[in-house]
């Protein structure tokens, strides 16, 4: 279904990781998405698409989109190759992997504090 929409739109007030934006982005939609968490890591404004906070923000997004068919087709595919560098299955769970092993090998408090699970996903 995807594949016959030109922008991929997100109205949700909470999200955790949200596997349809991912795959609109495996599909090289562009992003206009509700600010909330979990959608707020998906979109790098202005590259691959657009966080709103209220409905004229959201229109004015979309407007944008559809007079600007270059920025569309370049949004999606910078969701497409952010969706390869960060979110593909396989990276994902190399990541998990390295941090799990991460934290087994930090027993100390001193450690911990040191561990930022930000970086794991850079």
């Amino acid at each position: 279904m995807y594949r016959y929409v030109d922008i991929y739109l997100s109205t949700s007030l909470w999200e955790g990781l949200p596997l349809t934006v991912l795959q609109a982005m495996s599909l090289k939609k562009p992003l206009v998405l509700h600010r909330c968490v979990g959608n707020v890591d998906l979109v790098y404004e202005g590259i691959n698409g657009f966080i709103f906070d209220d409905e004229k923000k959201a229109v004015s997004a979309i407007n944008f989109l559809i007079e600007n068919s270059d920025a569309r087709i370049s949004y999606g595919v910078n969701s497409y190759n952010i969706y390869l560098e960060k979110f593909n299955i396989c990276k994902m769970i190399t990541k998990y992997k390295e941090l799990y092993r991460l934290l087994l090998s930090t027993g100390n408090e001193e450690g911990n504090k040191n561990t930022s699970l930000k970086n794991l996903n850079e």
